[in-house]
């Protein structure tokens, strides 16, 4: 398996957990680290940036500040 970010190599390991052991990939260059539960956030967070967005406020060019009534 090739590392997202370095291209390295990744290995195999396994991670013990308060409850289970669980499986992993690990790249002997950089150090990053892929399991199922990190894979299912970053495929949550591209999700979320593929919904279409709101109309943005945008701020008037020139717009003057109102200054506080009371002194």
């Amino acid at each position: 398996m090739e590392c997202r970010k370095c291209r390295g190599l990744m290995v195999q390991e396994w991670w013990a957990d308060f409850f289970e052991e669980t499986r992993a990939w690990r790249c002997l260059n950089c150090g990053s680290v892929l399991d199922r539960m990190i894979l299912h956030n970053q495929e949550a967070v591209v999700a979320l940036k593929k919904e279409p967005r709101g109309p943005r406020a945008v701020a008037r060019v020139g717009a003057r500040r109102l200054e506080p009534a009371i002194r």
